[in-house]
């Protein structure tokens, strides 16, 4: 289970953050990019793609909403994650403010996990145990949005860690980015503003052979604000709405 945190609020803040700032020149750029993702409010995340293994060729989107907002003098997050193949709803994730809830449609199953309390007061790692419980939910293009959530709301304070450990990021193609050739060919570009490092979008591309099949993987997530969250919904779904889904248990991750 996700372990208390016990450390004075202040203390903790700060070491935090200054542990997590990264002293890479370009890696800077992207937790200033962080910052002001932390900062601008309720942000759609929108991840768009394909996915090929040999003539098979699958679309993929994933919307992620998230709001972090004051009610009653208390931390209110709230998410909904709607995850699509070839335009087919497959899973959907409703942090409703008090419990996480994981829909699995193609398989019907669901299970839930609290992340916050029903008592006035919210546990002081409110977003933290939401940030994790959604990464570990979340697999395949779409744990990129889990690790950004993390990355950006799942803390005291912003951090940054890179997303393709062992490489250098370099500053090229209009911001940050990080390449590898083994074990297999990969890139992940983060654009950047010039001027004022604001995130415009993350590309992803990555290529290997599956069982002496050509696989190729490519995407991109872009940030959205304004009235695009007006179509976020976090409510779970009501208990009629469900039939013949059964419960399954969430496996919580380790305290990170």
């Amino acid at each position: 289970m996700v372990k208390p945190y016990f450390l004075a609020f202040s203390v903790l803040a700060f070491s935090v953050a200054y542990a997590q700032q990264p002293s890479d020149p370009n890696e800077v750029r992207i937790y200033n990019a962080y910052t002001q993702l932390a900062a601008q409010g309720p942000t759609l995340y929108r991840l768009q793609g394909a996915i090929t293994v040999g003539s098979a060729n699958d679309t993929i989107t994933t919307d992620m909403y998230w709001s972090a907002t004051v009610s009653n003098g208390q931390p209110l997050t709230n998410v909904e994650l709607l995850e699509y193949k070839n335009n087919v709803l497959q899973r959907r994730l409703v942090g409703d403010g008090n419990t996480l809830w994981i829909y699995d449609i193609s398989h019907k199953t669901y299970s839930a996990v609290p992340y916050g309390s029903f008592k006035p007061v919210q546990p002081a790692n409110y977003n933290v145990t939401l940030a994790e419980y959604l990464d570990a939910a979340e697999s395949g293009p779409s744990s990129y949005l889990g690790r950004l959530a993390r990355q950006v709301y799942g803390g005291y304070a912003v951090t940054y860690t890179s997303w393709l450990p062992g490489t250098v990021p370099t500053a090229a193609n209009g911001g940050v980015t990080y390449s590898e050739q083994k074990p297999l060919q990969r890139q992940i570009i983060f654009a950047l503003d010039p001027n004022t490092d604001a995130l415009t979008s993350i590309t992803y591309a990555a290529s290997d052979t599956v069982a002496g099949l050509a696989r190729a993987s490519n995407w991109n997530i872009t940030p959205y604000t304004g009235s695009v969250m007006m179509n976020a919904n976090y409510q779970p779904y009501a208990w009629n709405m469900i039939p013949g889904y059964r419960p399954v248990v969430f496996t919580k991750p380790i305290g990170k």
